[in-house]
């Protein structure tokens, strides 16, 4: 079980990623993000997780993803705050576009 009301687990036979959307009830905006951020990174990055890491994915390619740039408006702080929540985890405090765009985002 992951935080921000979104499960994520490993499926057994076919080690396919199955997200479950859980209820919104109840989900505060910083909460809300999280569980959104989670749900992209599976998407655009589920098939290279391994091990712990159920999706991977840089930052470039989270940044420049249409779907992404119209759904996170303080992508910054969203993903300190899912740092933070040990949702996910990467290299460094801040990331920036350009020197940080090779910075790997792994979800946990």
């Amino acid at each position: 079980v992951c935080g921000g009301g979104v499960w994520v687990r490993r499926s057994a036979s076919a080690g396919e990623c199955v997200v479950e959307r859980m209820s919104r009830l109840g989900l505060s905006g910083t909460d809300l993000d999280v569980a959104n951020l989670q749900l992209e990174l599976v998407r655009l990055g589920g098939h290279r997780g391994g091990g712990d890491v159920v999706a991977m994915v840089r930052f470039a390619e989270l940044l420049e993803d249409p779907r992404c740039e119209q759904l996170f408006e303080a992508l910054a702080g969203t993903l300190r705050a899912a740092k933070k929540r040990q949702v996910i985890a990467y290299k460094g405090e801040l990331l920036l576009k350009g020197p940080s765009d090779g910075v790997e985002l792994r979800l946990l």
